[in-house]
């Protein structure tokens, strides 16, 4: 507390106001890589099959400057966090690609695959609807999250038993529509439950998509170890 409170320096100053403005550099740079990617995007889904992050973010802009806001007398580690947060959302918007489109497809193509092609038009009329049916409920969720003003740790608690329950209607459900939504929500329940023959499948391909090597191979590690514990 003595070091902290003792009075900075001219460069000591200086110092910390470069690296301020340097925070300040790398969340202009971040905004102006999003706003080209969304400028630049030829068709809903954008160049290269991605999305307009925006559609998927929500305001950036604002999420951008909230991850750069450092705290009264910071340290360089609150620095470096704010920097790590301010790159994660770049790389989340960089990579934006329409995943509950694909949940909804996949799921829907899955159910009914001959409907897609006997009937093209309505079939991508029912897709379109479906969309905009799942993306309200989602803002729904996201809304009640919000209003409740919860700790993001008792928000995760409640979406995980949401998960639970909707896995529990899929595993009673006679046909399950196999997608990276219902794999995760079947991911949720205890051991003694049934799944589908896809889900493994589809359940490590989603695991290797959004993990790192390094991580994947403690995760396959840790998999295998026996905890000695009861199963639930």
């Amino acid at each position: 507390m003595g070091a902290r409170a003792m009075a900075l320096s001219n460069a000591e100053k200086q110092a910390r106001f470069r690296k301020k403005e340097q925070l300040k550099k790398l969340v202009s740079q971040c905004l102006g890589d999003i706003h080209l990617l969304a400028s630049t995007k030829l068709e809903p889904r954008g160049p290269l099959g991605l999305l307009d992050p925006r559609a998927t973010y929500g305001n950036l802009d604002s999420q951008l400057r909230q991850a750069a806001r450092l705290p009264s007398g910071w340290t360089d580690e609150d620095l470096q966090r704010a920097e790590d947060r301010v790159r994660g959302i770049h790389e989340d918007a960089l990579r934006a690609v329409d995943s509950i489109g694909t949940d909804v497809e996949d799921g829907r193509n899955s159910l009914a695959p001959s409907q897609k092609s006997s009937n093209s038009k309505n079939w991508l009329a029912e897709h379109d609807e479906a969309k905009r049916d799942t993306i309200a409920l989602a803002g729904h969720l996201v809304a009640a999250m919000d209003l409740s003003k919860l700790p993001k740790e008792q928000c995760a608690a409640a979406l995980m038993e949401a998960l639970r329950q909707t896995g529990r209607s899929l595993a009673n459900s006679s046909v399950v529509g196999q997608s990276d939504a219902t794999a995760v929500c079947l991911a949720s329940l205890n051991r003694h439950r049934e799944r589908p023959e896809w889900f493994l499948p589809r359940m490590a391909a989603w695991l290797h998509r959004n993990l790192d090597d390094d991580a994947r191979r403690v995760l396959g590690a840790k998999l295998l170890e026996d905890d000695g514990g009861p199963s639930r």
